[in-house]
């Protein structure tokens, strides 16, 4: 049996398992390390990639976390990983035992972490991939040394430089790292590898195939403010004794500063595995959040927001039942909702999306009788919504109106509630409905016009007839125009104030010059001042959403691209027309048949061969 095990056929089996294509082996590895550790034996490095290469296959990118830091933070420490390929196993890890066989290189421990940081982005973990690289550079022992100068993004792309020069596969692991900044939308932390990557590449290579492709946007300075701040929190928790009380109510709001921003970059599991990281080193035995919750209560302030934003981070994970215990563990002295607002309404939340609606609705009334606040109004209408129950979503805005709690995200969601209602409620009283919501909320803003600044919106929560009814467009055969002019207006005061143009403006512009038949209403329409009304003044609108939808995803988008295309068509304008559906495709988008068609023909009367516009199988 197991207990009768010779420490060399242990770690032997622990090799196999690992290599081996048989899956669920993880189970199995654990249990041989774990009883490695409580006989106080020798591991070695070879049984710990087995054990990794096990998580691998079984997509235990938690386990392969914990273990990761868990061995390296021992080994580093007082050693306890040896070389093993002499296959001569010591029977207890003292010093002396593992000195004669020989430990580890910094480059040998490179492959364990390269191991575990592809396990987490196979599980889509990419944040908690780049919070266990910053680690692990920066563990004891690792040597990495970085310019006291540079801010958190350059530490970033410093930190990669530095472990990419370590691995013993220097490709391959920069292939691993930029696979996580694409994911991970770093698109700045990406370009500054790209001359690292350029110089270490063979001439053949490419680079772009280790640089992905374009991103809509950048979260670089995101991601490495997390990783500098959950470093330095790191360190912090390390010490808790030296804390004053004041500091350590600071330090509970600083981490869950720190939670929210794992949170928005996508991935709040870093966020939980920062959160194991606030405590000192636990035994291999994995324990529960509730568990290490308790613990960081006990040697911190656990606040309001700290356990707001770790319930955030399990409810986004689906751990709803783990979310409303930590909350029952953080109230259970102070019962007073007033002090627990935030977690709350993360509570009242969970409680809907795991089929509570009654203990919901309680949770609101406790909460509002505690403290009135918005914020429970509007997560309390959001839970009946989702349930599809109109009804009770209004009677929680009629609540929040008379208790003088209203908000627009509140009555948007009312607006929908109305809407979206069916049964034997007239079209006369929700259209009532409808402008009672409006009226008071545009008293409540104080804006004059709330309906039209609202516009896009208001258009994805309302049906078109009464939001042309709302709006007051009462000409039926030229209502697309009157939006036209809407979202023309929009753009021109946006451009005026410095703010970006909003993707659904711009996509509804390109829709217009694409499909609409506007020169047969025009004529009838004096009153409308921005809408095109020559090709020309059509080819020169039309270039001016290209150019601010480069600041947006919506080149990313086939039917935005698309209806673009067809626009400048429409426009005469043959060059970007051009322009757009090449760059299209060579990116890979779907374009619609009807733009595939214009191109195939344009490239037949300047004699360009037309298999240069269809998308490759």
């Amino acid at each position: 049996g197991k207990e009768r095990l010779l420490p060399i056929c242990r770690d032997l089996a622990m090799r196999a398992l690992g290599v081996s294509s048989q899956s669920g082996t993880t189970d199995e590895c654990v249990a041989h390390l774990v009883d490695v550790e409580q006989r106080g034996l020798a591991l070695s490095f070879e049984a710990f990639l087995g054990f990794l290469l096990s998580c691998e296959k079984d997509g235990e990118w938690e386990k392969s976390v914990d273990f990761l830091f868990y061995v390296v933070e021992k080994d580093l420490s007082k050693g306890w990983l040896v070389d093993g390929s002499s296959l001569q196993i010591p029977h207890t890890d003292t010093t002396e035992e593992i000195a004669s066989l020989g430990r580890p290189t910094r480059q040998d421990l490179m492959d364990a972490l390269e191991i575990t940081m592809r396990t987490c982005n196979a599980s889509g973990k990419f944040g908690v991939s780049l919070l266990c690289a910053q680690r692990f550079a920066l563990m004891p022992g690792m040597e990495i040394q970085l310019e006291e100068s540079s801010g958190p993004s350059a530490k970033l792309s410093q930190i990669f430089q530095s472990l990419s020069a370590l691995s013993h596969s220097p490709i391959d692991f920069l292939a691993t790292i930029c696979a996580t900044l694409v994911a991970s939308n770093c698109t700045r932390a990406l370009h500054d590898l790209e001359r690292l990557v350029s110089e270490t590449l063979a001439p053949a290579e490419d680079p772009e195939s280790f640089l992905g492709t374009k991103q809509s946007f950048d979260q670089t300075e995101l991601w490495a403010d997390f990783l500098e701040n959950a470093r330095i929190l790191n360190a912090i928790a390390n010490e808790p004794d030296s804390l004053s009380s004041n500091n350590r109510e600071i330090f509970s709001h600083a981490c869950s500063r720190t939670f929210a921003q794992a949170s928005a970059g996508g991935d709040p599991s870093a966020a939980l595995v920062f959160l194991e990281w606030m405590l000192p080193s636990t035994p291999l035995q994995k324990e529960s959040t509730l568990s290490l919750m308790r613990k960081i209560a006990s040697t911190y302030q656990a606040s309001d927001d700290l356990t707001a934003e770790i319930m955030d981070a399990l409810i986004t994970n689906g751990q709803h039942i783990e979310a409303l215990e930590i909350f029952g563990e953080a109230t259970a002295e102070n019962s007073d909702l007033a002090n627990w607002l935030s977690s709350s309404n993360r509570a009242v939340r969970a409680l809907f999306q795991v089929g509570r609606e009654n203990d919901a609705r309680a949770l609101f009334e406790k909460a509002v009788e505690s403290k009135c606040h918005p914020d429970t109004f509007v997560v309390t209408a959001q839970g009946f919504l989702a349930k599809g129950q109109h009804d009770a979503v209004f009677a929680i805005y009629k609540r929040g109106l008379k208790n003088v709690c209203l908000s627009e995200h509140l009555s948007m969601l009312a607006l929908q509630a109305v809407s979206s209602s069916k049964g034997s409620t007239l079209i006369s009283d929700k259209m009532k409905r409808t402008k009672q919501i409006v009226v008071a909320v545009a008293k409540l803003t104080g804006v004059h016009g709330w309906s039209e600044q609202h516009y896009w919106h208001l258009k994805n929560v309302l049906k078109f007839g009464p939001l042309r009814w709302l709006m007051k467009w009462s000409q039926v055969d030229s209502v697309f125009l009157d939006e036209l002019e809407l979202a023309l207006k929009t753009l021109e005061h946006r451009s005026a104030t410095g703010l970006q143009p909003i993707s659904d403006l711009l996509h509804s512009v390109a829709r217009a010059a694409a499909t609409a038949d506007y020169e047969a209403v025009l004529s009838r329409r004096p009153d409308l001042k921005l809408v095109p009304r020559s090709q020309h003044a059509w080819a020169s609108e039309l270039q001016r959403i290209a150019t601010m939808a480069e600041d947006t995803s919506l080149f990313d988008d086939a039917e935005f691209v698309s209806d673009l295309a067809m626009g400048f068509t429409k426009a005469g304008c043959r060059e970007d027309f051009l322009k757009v559906v090449k760059r299209s495709l060579r990116e890979g988008l779907a374009l619609r048949d009807e733009v595939l068609e214009e191109a195939a023909k344009i490239a037949s009367e300047a004699q360009t061969p037309s298999h240069a516009f269809k998308v490759s199988e």
